[in-house]
């Protein structure tokens, strides 16, 4: 009688030895910028936290100004296919943090625009 090979259902383990290392050097590295936020916020205090915050608009502002950019010149296959997804949904999160301001607030802005 001949016997059938066993069929394993599921995922395969394809992390071989190179790319655990890899992933250990990549820990090991950003383990060092975890524990300098960490010293800071607790040499800081409050502050640090303003600063953080601060550099987080900062981000928003430059990635805004990116996928705009990427928009202008698109192409098949490039990297205005994912900005097009990326931005609409950081269009959904301003919407979202915008219903949470203050109508006082919201009048103002307006009137600025």
């Amino acid at each position: 009688m001949s016997e059938k090979p066993a069929v394993t259902k599921g995922l395969r383990k394809v992390l071989g030895f190179t790319s655990l290392f890899i992933i250990t050097i990549g820990l090991v590295v950003s383990q060092t910028s975890v524990v300098s936020i960490l010293q800071g916020a607790g040499l800081g205090g409050g502050t640090f936290f303003i600063a953080i915050f601060i550099a987080f608009i900062l981000t928003l502002c430059y990635i805004s100004t990116y996928a705009e950019l990427a928009l202008m010149m698109p192409k098949a296959g490039s990297i205005s296919t994912y900005t097009a997804v990326s931005s609409d949904i950081s269009q959904q999160l301003l919407l979202h943090f915008q219903r949470m301001l203050p109508p006082q607030y919201l009048q103002r802005l307006q009137k600025c625009y």
